[in-house]
């Protein structure tokens, strides 16, 4: 399991037995009604350029006791945290993540800078890593050329940087040329 705050940006702890379940649920003979989708997943991060596959090219830096600390992917641009299509295609869903136990307060979903979504966790019981944030279905046209983009907000209450802030955002998307879907 991945556990990411540690003392004294949080509480840390130690969680033994952990396990997660999926269920895949599927229909018989769906290729006359189903095409390809792709995911794009869009990250907030220091890190310029596409970064390297590390913890730094997935995470962001809050200064010291900031309320409503706001990122946008316009002020650290990169190839992760922003994606242009050259084709044209249906945004099914989008979904988001932030860390909320940490100060992580909401994710924002944008379409040629306009938002299109906000997403906020919602804390489920008293454990302090028990958020979710739910998904939504959109339906939404992509023409070439739209970008999609990243923003958040976190608040960081203590006297040290929070040097791990997480957000990002992840879409599915239909293409209406299979083909691109398949590479």
């Amino acid at each position: 399991m991945v556990h990411n705050p540690i003392p004294p940006k949080g509480e840390g702890g130690v969680y033994k037995n952990v396990s997660i379940g999926y269920q895949l649920t599927y229909e018989k003979d769906i290729s006359k009604r189903s095409r390809p989708v792709r995911y794009y997943r869009l990250v907030l991060s220091d890190e310029p350029g596409c970064g390297r596959r590390t913890h730094a090219a997935n995470v962001f830096t809050v200064p010291p006791l900031t309320a409503r600390y706001t990122k946008e992917a316009s002020s650290t641009p990169n190839r992760r945290n922003s994606y242009t299509f050259t084709t044209a295609g249906l945004l099914l869903s989008a979904g988001a993540h932030t860390h909320s136990e940490v100060g992580g307060e909401e994710v924002r979903l944008y379409k040629n800078d306009s938002l299109i979504h906000t997403f906020t966790p919602i804390k489920l019981t008293d454990n302090p890593w028990s958020w979710t944030t739910p998904r939504i279905g959109l339906g939404l046209r992509i023409t070439p050329g739209d970008t999609f983009s990243v923003g958040a907000t976190y608040s960081n209450k203590n006297a040290l940087p929070l040097e791990d802030a997480m957000a990002q955002a992840g879409i599915f998307v239909a293409p209406d040329d299979t083909a691109s879907a398949m590479q």
